[in-house]
């Protein structure tokens, strides 16, 4: 009896391997709300108002600009099944401008929000979700060059390995993951990006995952149980 056993579980994992073989693929997602809210226009709206709707900043300085700068994105996670094994995630923007011209460099860091329902088109500064402290990843910014305006600027959200629980984002109510964009450092200096309101595909913000599905494993226990009753109509028959 145990060798049949060994011979049912052993045909189940070959046949799973061929009735639902593990498939991979790679999608590119649009984010279906982004924002910038400012410490200094802490109850504007700069999502779906009529100012900076198109761009999302990121800023941290004293001086003329007085205030903090922080990006907000939120993506749908629906068109990945939630089984799946994520193997790479890279936000890219598009970086249209910076300010002042000729700022010294520094880091824009990507984290990882909670609080999905907070993130809209219509959220301010006083309405802002917390973010993660853990960053995910960080990228230089500066003036000119690479990195500076017209360049795309790409984070990974995998880089720290294990920060962002995607698993939970697949399965969670509404499949979302949210993303929150903030400067590291003081200095003087903020940079632009554009935003999903800019229409252009080419260089709106976008989100690229590549994932693996693997055979569910409720499949291959149908496929045991049905090889179990065979071999026990085999031994019945021969009786």
């Amino acid at each position: 009896m145990k060798r049949l056993w060994i011979f049912v579980i052993a045909t189940a994992v070959v046949l799973g391997m061929f009735i639902c073989p593990a498939y991979s693929d790679l999608v590119t997602l649009y984010p279906i709300a982004d924002n910038h809210v400012s410490s200094k226009y802490f109850d504007r709206n700069h999502g779906n108002g009529t100012i900076y709707q198109n761009s999302l900043q990121v800023a941290d300085a004293t001086g003329w600009l007085e205030g903090i700068y922080m990006s907000f994105l939120k993506f749908d996670l629906t068109s990945i099944p939630n089984n799946s094994v994520i193997t790479s995630a890279n936000l890219t923007l598009y970086r249209n401008s910076g300010y002042p011209e000729n700022h010294a460099p520094f880091s824009v860091s990507l984290y990882h929000v909670q609080n999905d329902v907070s993130v809209t088109e219509s959220m301010t500064w006083n309405t802002k979700p917390v973010s993660s402290t853990e960053k995910l990843d960080s990228q230089s910014i500066h003036w000119p060059g690479i990195g500076g305006p017209g360049y795309f600027r790409t984070w990974n959200l995998l880089k720290t390995g294990g920060l962002w629980n995607y698993s939970s984002d697949l399965s969670d109510t509404g499949n979302l993951v949210s993303l929150c964009l903030s400067k590291d450092t003081t200095t003087l200096g903020g940079a632009v990006f554009w935003a999903k309101e800019i229409g252009n595909p080419t260089v709106m913000p976008k989100l690229s995952i590549a994932y693996q599905v693997v055979p569910v494993p409720p499949t291959l226990w149908l496929l045991g149980s049905g090889l179990i009753g065979l071999v026990g109509l085999r031994r019945k028959f021969k009786k």
